[in-house]
C-alpha cells in the first residue's frame, strides 16, 4: 500500500550524498601504525586472580577426596572404633570387634610375621606392652580372649572406658605412621 506522499525507499537511496573512491581524502590516516601483537606474558592481574583460584579450588578437591576416599590408617582406625561403639552388640561381641581392629592394627604397625600368630595370653601381653599399658590387664584379657567367650556373658569392664583406653592404644601405636 503506497501513497502518493511518500517517495519510494530506492528513491531516498538515491538523494544521500555519497562520496566517490577516488576523492576520499586519506592523507590524515598516513601516521596510523599498527602495533605488535601483545603476548600472553605476562599475564594480567585478572588472569593472576583466575589462576589463583582454579589452583585453590583443585588443591581443595584434592585434600577433600584424600581425606574422604583415602584416610590415613589412624583415622581409618578410629572411624571403626566409632562404628563399633554406635553398635548395639553384646559386651562379649565389643570385644571380639575391638580384638579384630586392634589385631589389624598391630598389623599395619609390626608386621604380619610378628602380630598374626598370638592368640590368648600372648596377644594379651603384646596389647600391653606395646600400647604403653594403656590396656589395664582385665581390659588386655578381655580383649584377647573375647573370641573364646559366650555370647551372653557379662564382665565387669567398663565399656566406655575400654573404648577410651583403646582410642589412647590406637593413637600410642599409630603416632609414628
Amino acid at each position: 500500500m503506497k501513497s502518493k506522499n511518500c517517495p519510494s525507499i530506492s528513491a531516498l537511496m538515491g538523494l544521500v550524498a555519497m562520496p566517490q573512491s577516488k576523492n576520499i581524502d586519506l592523507s590524515g590516516l598516513k601516521d596510523v601504525i599498527l602495533g605488535e601483537k601483545p603476548s600472553i606474558f605476562p599475564l594480567t592481574i585478572g588472569w593472576w586472580i583466575v589462576l589463583s583460584i582454579v589452583f585453590i579450588g583443585l588443591f581443595i578437591t584434592f585434600l577433600y577426596v584424600k581425606k574422604r576416599f583415602f584416610p590415613s590408617p589412624y583415622e581409618y582406625a578410629l572411624d571403626e572404633l566409632k562404628r563399633i561403639k554406635k553398635q548395639t552388640i553384646m559386651p562379649v561381641e565389643v570385644g571380639k570387634e575391638l580384638s579384630k581392629l586392634l589385631k589389624r592394627v598391630a598389623i599395619f604397625k609390626f608386621g604380619r610375621e610378628e602380630v598374626s600368630l598370638l592368640t590368648d595370653d600372648e596377644w594379651a601381653k603384646f596389647l600391653r606392652t606395646n600400647g604403653k599399658n594403656f590396656l589395664t590387664p582385665d581390659e588386655a584379657d578381655f580383649i584377647a580372649q573375647s573370641t573364646w567367650m559366650p555370647p551372653q556373658k557379662d564382665i565387669a569392664i567398663s565399656l566406655e572406658n575400654l573404648y577410651t583406653h583403646t582410642k589412647d592404644w590406637i593413637k600410642f601405636v599409630l603416632k609414628e605412621k
